[in-house]
């Protein structure tokens, strides 16, 4: 099993990683990291050529082929 960080993936690129999974559009990811589309954008193009894959749903097969789970996120709590 291979581990994110090895295929060069930084720790911002896996928490952008993991809300793509969960069908984020990049809006959402945008608001609920606190970055800019532009930034978003730079990180899913890094995501998925790292990848060596063109889409978000190549992605999700190309994680499951190498073994990789990404930690759940915990659930948000109502304020």
């Amino acid at each position: 099993m291979q581990d994110l960080a090895d295929i060069g993936l930084t720790p911002r690129q896996i928490q952008v990683l993991g809300l793509m999974i969960e069908g984020m559009p990049n809006k959402l990811i945008c608001r609920e990291l606190g970055i800019s589309d532009g930034t978003a954008k730079t990180h899913i193009s890094t995501i998925l050529r790292l990848l060596g894959v063109k889409n978000r749903t190549q992605a999700v097969f190309a994680l499951s082929q190498m073994g990789i789970r990404l930690p759940r996120r915990p659930p948000k709590t109502q304020a």
